[in-house]
C-alpha cells in the first residue's frame, strides 16, 4: 500500500512538473512569435503608408494647377 501511494505521488510531481514545463514552452513560443510578428507587421505597415504617401504626392504633382 505504502509502494502504491509513493507511486502515486512520484506521478504526481511529474505530472506537476510536466505541465510547468509545457505552459513555460508555449509562453516561450508565444513571446517568440510577438518578437517576430509584430515587428515584420508594423514595418509592413510603413511600407505601405509610406507608398500610399508617395503616390499621394506624386498624383498632386502630375495634376496641373486650375486656375
Amino acid at each position: 500500500m505504502k509502494q502504491q501511494d509513493q507511486n502515486i505521488k512520484n506521478t504526481d510531481t511529474y505530472n506537476t512538473f510536466e505541465r510547468i514545463f509545457y505552459l513555460f514552452v508555449l509562453i516561450c513560443i508565444s513571446l517568440l512569435g510577438l518578437i517576430v510578428v509584430l515587428p515584420l507587421f508594423l514595418i509592413k505597415q510603413v511600407i505601405n503608408i509610406s507608398k500610399f504617401i508617395l503616390n499621394h504626392d506624386q498624383s498632386n504633382n502630375d495634376t496641373p494647377p486650375q486656375d
